[in-house]
């Protein structure tokens, strides 16, 4: 009589791939420095600080660029914010220049000038 060979288990499925989900760019919108200087001193005024002030800031801190990015912090937009500040401080886009003037304007009228170097 012959000895039966163990048949060797039938190896599980290999899985399929999980489809790669590929992410498309937002546009980025670019903004003249006169654009960008209206932004803020509307934010200025709306929060009572002065606007000449917060452009001066502003231009020192990332040259007008609400893109601008310095990857020591990291510090992000227009007013180099930290991203954990920045959210504290309640603002949602931080590549959004009204959403940085306006969190920019808040912080300043509330006595927190000493968060930028620049001011």
């Amino acid at each position: 009589m012959r000895a039966r060979l163990p048949i060797p288990p039938t190896p599980a499925p290999t899985p399929a791939p999980k489809p790669v989900q590929h992410r498309v760019a937002v546009p980025i919108r670019s903004y003249s420095n006169s654009a960008v200087a209206s932004i803020i001193y509307a934010a200025a005024a709306r929060w009572g600080v002065s606007g000449s002030w917060m452009v001066s800031i502003a231009r020192c801190e990332s040259g007008l660029n609400p893109r601008s990015y310095n990857p020591n912090g990291p510090y992000y937009g227009l007013f180099q914010f930290l991203m954990s500040t920045f959210v504290h401080n309640g603002g949602t886009n931080i590549w959004d220049p009204t959403d940085q003037a306006n969190i920019a304007a808040k912080m300043l009228a509330h006595g927190q000038a000493w968060q930028w170097s620049c001011a």
